[in-house]
């Protein structure tokens, strides 16, 4: 929950603090988790009775009765297991003030001043704050908009720096918000209105990039997903429909106990199997087919970085810093988070091609890095 409104106990605690005028504060906000917990519980519910009454008519026994009850108290008590660790999430508060904020749980306060916020990571819905001296601040992910939160933080964190972010931060941090989100609508324009197709690369795309905003000469071109046949559509395509059909294929065949598919009693009596083995295949092969439209053109002046509907031209001395992931590929994690000075974030992909060579060009041109777990 976000509040523009401060009460007395936040211009008390930035008093206290010494962190100037308290400006806006969030809080935990569990409802909304709650409510999607209880779609998910109902979906649930209702597709394991529709699955038992396919395969045993109901009928009025008391003994149907009673196993069919038991059946219903087993699902609502794991239900309620995996709800009480919501409940007792504890409420948090955040102050946003103009010199910090203020991290407020029950026990204990938390207090950070901007110039002490190294970088932020806001991923997954987790929010981790990194300071300069080698601390974190892990804000709750049921803190209510949480993305505007991390933003706020790491926008306000760079501004601080610059030699006219000591006076009117809020004002600076209002107009670098404004700005991003025009920017953002401009290459939606853009995009959206065929000026360039990204969806597919040609051969002279690192070359007419490079003429239309002179980058200077190319120095690499940077691919992402899988190498070979598998990323060619007319092998790829066929494998991502058959994942993507696979799981509703077995849970309409099941209750039929496979009559209908070939080697049905195999089917089965393998299931837990089968489920296993679609599930770490779909997620080995999922990001690496998506990752296929990643291109990372290099240049002597910058980078244009295209994946998806992500299309961004940056030059070197756009680039504030560089935070690098230690995390495994497997794991879905980046390779690196590009901070730029217009406030903006960008993300390479760790299933982008030749890594260590990308990282070595990185080295090469931009002057801060840090090493992140």
């Amino acid at each position: 929950m976000l509040t523009m409104h401060t009460s007395d106990e936040a211009f008390q605690l930035a008093a206290t603090y010494e962190l100037g005028e308290p400006i806006r504060v969030y809080r935990t906000e569990k409802r909304s988790h709650v409510k999607l917990f209880g779609w998910v519980l109902a979906f649930v519910s209702l597709f394991v009775l529709i699955m038992v009454f396919i395969q045993a008519p109901f009928r009025f026994t008391s003994t149907i009765i009673t196993l069919y009850s038991i059946m219903l108290a087993i699902l609502l008590f794991v239900a309620l297991l995996f709800l009480l660790p919501l409940l007792g999430v504890r409420r948090s508060t955040i102050y946003i003030c103009s010199a910090g904020f203020i991290l407020r749980r029950k026990h204990a306060d938390q207090i950070v001043r901007w110039e002490e916020v190294e970088w932020v990571l806001s991923n997954n819905g987790q929010c981790v704050v990194y300071l300069a001296n080698k601390q974190r601040v892990v804000i709750s992910r049921f803190i209510g908009n949480l993305d505007m939160l991390a933003q706020e933080i790491e926008l306000k964190a760079r501004l601080v720096r610059r030699p006219e972010g000591q006076n009117n931060l809020e004002i600076q941090f209002e107009h670098l918000r404004r700005s991003q989100e025009v920017r953002a609508q401009e290459r939606g324009a853009h995009l959206t209105g065929n000026h360039r197709s990204i969806g597919k690369e040609t051969q002279e795309e690192a070359s007419d990039l490079q003429e239309e905003y002179r980058l200077g000469e190319v120095i690499a071109t940077f691919h992402g997903g899988f190498k070979g046949l598998l990323r060619q559509e007319a092998v790829g395509l066929p494998f991502y429909y058959f994942l993507l059909l696979a799981f509703p294929s077995l849970l309409v065949g099941q209750p039929f106990q496979f009559r209908f598919f070939p080697g049905g009693s195999f089917l089965a009596s393998n299931m837990g199997l089968l489920y296993l083995a679609l599930f770490l295949l779909s997620s080995f092969f999922f990001p690496r087919f998506f990752a296929r439209f990643l291109r990372f053109h290099v240049y002597t002046e910058g980078f244009v970085l295209i994946n998806g509907s992500v299309f961004e031209v940056v030059r070197w001395e756009q680039v504030e810093k560089i935070i690098y992931h230690k995390t495994m590929p497997i794991l879905s994690a980046p390779l690196c988070h590009i901070y730029l000075t217009n406030g903006n974030t960008l993300t390479i992909s760790s299933y982008i091609h030749e890594r260590s060579t990308v990282k070595q060009i990185f080295d090469e041109h931009v002057g801060k890095k840090v090493e992140a777990g």
